[in-house]
């Protein structure tokens, strides 16, 4: 089932288990993140992102944008499946989802469930999850996940081996959803480069994903662990959208995925 936000007494709460995060240290976080991005205003920005929703195709902005999508884009609706990446097109203008990269978590008959891999901020995770069990002194940033249940937190891991209380996503890649296994985790000091953690997520429902591969507002990429743990996830959109335009400007196979 799709996880939802939940809120006790004005803080939020880990996802099914009751890790508490400060309200106000998330807004800020959004409004670094949001501040960013050219085209919106911040508050706009921050709105989107800070109230629960599912996205909807309807944001985009016209009817022929829609029909210019189905024009120049070939996509495979069949290929969603949970470790596959989902990068936007440039023509996603919805702002809770332009220029983002999102891996998929989980998929069921419930709904589509996925982490935004490249809004990082400038919020260390000691000062996010604040109180937690070995977040003390740890500078590694925190991302936006999503504009979904922002005030639940998950975290991506990369082992080789079985990860325990962990879900695991795809080869290597590994979900942590509840408290328990994620302070183990963190109290092991992972490095960035395999550990990254997540306030919100991005929800769909089965349909919805579809019509908008369909009518080609996202990419489906395989599933590829560099990309999960990029190490400037800043740029990873643009080089991923330039690789989709190279291979189609190259003549290649139109089917969507490219490795």
């Amino acid at each position: 089932m799709l996880p939802g936000p939940s809120r006790i007494h004005g803080r939020a709460s880990f996802v099914e288990t009751g890790i508490f995060v400060e309200t106000g240290i998330f807004v800020n976080v959004a409004f670094k993140v949001s501040a960013a991005f050219a085209g919106v205003t911040a508050v706009l920005v921050l709105a989107a992102w800070m109230t629960p929703h599912r996205h909807r195709v309807s944001s985009f902005p016209s009817d022929a944008a829609r029909a210019d999508f189905r024009l120049v884009q070939s996509q495979k609706a069949d290929h969603l499946e949970v470790g596959t990446l989902l990068v936007a097109s440039r023509d996603l203008a919805d702002p809770s989802f332009s220029k983002t990269v999102i891996l998929i978590t989980q998929k069921d008959d419930d709904g589509v469930v996925g982490l935004i891999l490249n809004r990082v901020t400038d919020v260390p995770v000691s000062r996010a999850l604040e109180g937690l069990k070995g977040t003390e002194e740890n500078s590694d940033p925190v991302y936006v996940g999503g504009p979904v249940g922002n005030t639940s937190v998950f975290a991506l891991a990369k082992s080789a081996a079985k990860t325990e209380g962990a879900d695991q996503v795809f080869g290597d890649v590994y979900l942590f959803r509840r408290k328990a296994p994620l302070e183990l985790a963190i109290g092991k000091r992972p490095s960035a480069e395999r550990f990254h953690i997540y306030l919100g997520y991005a929800g769909w429902t089965n349909g919805q994903l579809r019509r908008e591969v369909e009518i080609g507002a996202w990419f489906v990429f395989h599933p590829d662990d560099a990309m999960v743990f990029d190490p400037n996830p800043e740029t990873l959109w643009t080089r991923l959208i330039k690789r989709t335009e190279q291979k189609f400007a190259g003549g290649g196979s139109r089917r969507a995925g490219a490795a």
